[in-house]
Order: C-alpha cells, then sequence, then structure tokens
C-alpha cells in the first residue's frame, strides 16, 4: 500500500465541554483525595466566580492556592516545587490561561521528580522526567494557547541571554480538560485580542505542519470553519454570544491538540526566540508575525509545493464557510481574513517593545522552523522579521 503516513495522536485522558461545567470540579475531586492546590490567574482569583466555588470546596477539601501573573519563569517554579513537595497534594488544579495552566503542569510532573526546572528544560538542562506526576486538571479561562491538551509547559527567563523553553513528556497532557464557554464571558479586549490570534495562528501552522495528520487536518478545518464565524465578533463586539463562546473554546483546545500532535511552524520559532529575549505578550509577537509569515510561505510553496499552497487555499475558503476548493479564491480570502482581523486589532508592533533591525541576526540564529512548510532562506527569516517590526 502506498503513500502510508505514519502518525501517532495524544489526548487528554478525559474532555470536559459545557455551559457551567466549572462546578464539576467537586465531583472530580472526590476521585483524588482531599487536599488539592490550586493554581489560579491572578483575575479568576479576585472573581465572584472562583469565591463561589471556593466556599463550595473548603467545605469538603484542603485547598492550598496560588495565583500568577506573567508567564511562568525558572524561578516561579522553583519556589512553588519547595514550597509544596513536601505537602500532602492529591491533585493540582490550573483555571486561568496559558501561564497558570503551564505552572500547574509544571508542578504536576515536578513535585513527584524534583529540583530545579532547568534541569528539565529542552536544550538547556540533561534530565528527562520520568514521566510519573500528580494528578493534574486543566480549565482554560481564555482562548488561546490551548495548554489545556498539549504534553510541554513553557519556562521564560527574560533577557539578553534569556530563553523560553519547554519540558515535555506525553503524560504531561492534563488528566482531565474543563471547557467552560462560559467562562470567556467578560474577557477583556487586551486578553482577547492576543488569545485569539495565538489561536489561529497556531491552528494555520499545525494545518500546514509537516507533521500534519489525517486527525489533526480534520479537526483544524473544523475550527477554521468556527473562527471564521465567530473571531471577528468575539475579539472586536465584545460578543458574549453562546454560539461564539463555544467556537471559540473549542477551536483554542483545537489548536493546542493539533499543536501537541503535529508541531508548528516559523510563526512560533520566532516567537519563542524573540519571547526569551523581551518582556512581549506571546499572542502579540504571534500576531505581529502571522501575517508577513503567512505570505512569505504562500510566495514560495507557490513554486512548488502544490499540496501545502492548496491547504493555505483551503483555510481561506473554510474561514468563509465554503468548503469548494477554489485555490485563487481561497489565497485571496486568507490575506482579506488577515488584514482585516490584524487592522482593526490594531496591536502594537515589535519595534515598541524594543526589538530592532539590530536584534535580527540573534533571533534568525536561535529559530527553529524544521516544520513549517516552505524551506524558509535567512533573507526570508530576515524579510519576515522587518516587516514586523
Amino acid at each position: 500500500m502506498e503513500n502510508i503516513i505514519n502518525f501517532d495522536v495524544s489526548f487528554n485522558r478525559k474532555l470536559i465541554f459545557g455551559k457551567n461545567e466549572l462546578w464539576q470540579i467537586p465531583k472530580i475531586l472526590r476521585e483524588y483525595g482531599k487536599n488539592f492546590l490550586f493554581i489560579l490567574s491572578k483575575s479568576f482569583s479576585l472573581s465572584d466566580l472562583w469565591k463561589s466555588l471556593e466556599s463550595e470546596l473548603i467545605e469538603e477539601f484542603l485547598i492550598y492556592t496560588e495565583s500568577v501573573t506573567g508567564e511562568p519563569t525558572v524561578d516561579l517554579i522553583d519556589k512553588l516545587v519547595r514550597k509544596y513537595i513536601n505537602l500532602p497534594v492529591d491533585a493540582i488544579v490550573s483555571i486561568g490561561g496559558g501561564s497558570a495552566i503551564d505552572t500547574g503542569k509544571s508542578l504536576s510532573s515536578l513535585l513527584i521528580d524534583g529540583g530545579s526546572v532547568k534541569e528539565y528544560l529542552e536544550g538547556i538542562g540533561n534530565k528527562k522526567l520520568s514521566g510519573k506526576k500528580t494528578k493534574f486538571i486543566a480549565i482554560p479561562t481564555t482562548a488561546g494557547t490551548g495548554s489545556e491538551a498539549t504534553k510541554n509547559a513553557v519556562i521564560s527567563e527574560i533577557g539578553k541571554n534569556g530563553f523560553k523553553k519547554s519540558i515535555r513528556h506525553e503524560n504531561l497532557i492534563p488528566d482531565v480538560a474543563i471547557l467552560d464557554p462560559y467562562l470567556l464571558k467578560s474577557l477583556p479586549k487586551h486578553v482577547r485580542i492576543p488569545s485569539g490570534f495565538d489561536a489561529l495562528s497556531q491552528l494555520i501552522e499545525s494545518y500546514t505542519s509537516l507533521k500534519s495528520n489525517v486527525i489533526t487536518d480534520t479537526l483544524c478545518e473544523k475550527a477554521f470553519l468556527m473562527i471564521g464565524t465567530s473571531l471577528e465578533k468575539f475579539l472586536f463586539n465584545d460578543s458574549d454570544e453562546d454560539s461564539d463562546l463555544v467556537n471559540l473554546s473549542l477551536s483554542a483546545y483545537i489548536s493546542g491538540l493539533a499543536l501537541a500532535n503535529a508541531g508548528l511552524g516559523a510563526v512560533h520559532g520566532f516567537a519563542s526566540v524573540i519571547g526569551g529575549y523581551f518582556s512581549i505578550p506571546h499572542g502579540v509577537i504571534c500576531a505581529n508575525l502571522l501575517y508577513p509569515t503567512t505570505i512569505k510561505n504562500i510566495e514560495i510553496l507557490k513554486k512548488g509545493n502544490d499540496a501545502f499552497f492548496k491547504k493555505f487555499a483551503r483555510i481561506g475558503n473554510l474561514l468563509y464557510g465554503d468548503t469548494i476548493e477554489n485555490t485563487n479564491e481561497g489565497i485571496d480570502r486568507l490575506k482579506e481574513f488577515l488584514e482585516k482581523n490584524l487592522s482593526k486589532a490594531n496591536l502594537k508592533k515589535l519595534s515598541s517593545y524594543g526589538v530592532t533591525r539590530d536584534d535580527i541576526p540573534r533571533i534568525i540564529e536561535k529559530t527553529s522552523i524544521k516544520e513549517n512548510p516552505a524551506k524558509l532562506q535567512k533573507e526570508d527569516l530576515e524579510e519576515i522579521l522587518e516587516m514586523s517590526l
């Protein structure tokens, strides 16, 4: 049999989706024990919803609570490991954005393995995670990173010699992911917009990755239809319509599932390096890079890789609700969709955060683009970065 593409796909052990499913937490925790560590985004920790949930939980369980802001750092993870490694923790629950989830994900492993998280980071440390972990439940409150579906946690150390690297293991995938679309209600624009573009970027990169497969492609195609219907309303019109909340919640989850099983391309290759050198929100980096990277990929693929060129065209058609193959129109639609929404977003360019042309060589030197569908040369990478400044 010819043209068989080998792949493997990993999922959460359990996915719970629906309105007000956050309140499933007490029922789930009863399966695990009595002592639980909650990692919360700062905004959620201050919400009335958390106060109500907390009051119910403390009647039955012993709970420890930590709130986090910003992306997790080596110092933060190591501090929390030291604090909780000798305390009884039957499971960890993260409620928040990608930072809260990656913090909980890291702790779920390191409370068993011990040591500094830096020792386990890809490309930096020389230790391997054992795969043993504390049970972990992830509940996203943003529609962006898809960390509730991934097998890695991203840790940053920002500065001149900074980095943004992952710890990774198949067993880091959260045991349970709870997607409650109502948690996206009333998200402020400054959170909606960057996280929404992060999810869109992950979908495009995973769908056009050299490691994409029939499972991730099928999921991404459905997500493009949902994103096309709801992204603009959710980001710019403050839409809290049920259908839009559902579409964004599911699309973000699928973006995480797809990246975990198909990999990512040049946008996130750049973003991981830039995010180590400069204190810039991850979604803002991705949004700035998404259009020039997509256009450069299309330009190169048009000359020779018909299959992936057609994939980009299919994305454009799906974003406008059209499943009919029309290559030229699909490419135009994709460009139009990105131009329209990025123009409305009006995000600061990377230069506003201190990135200059002088930084381009060191960014390119550290950037990995091995799953990107087009073979980008140094001059292509330079052009993309210059367009993002």
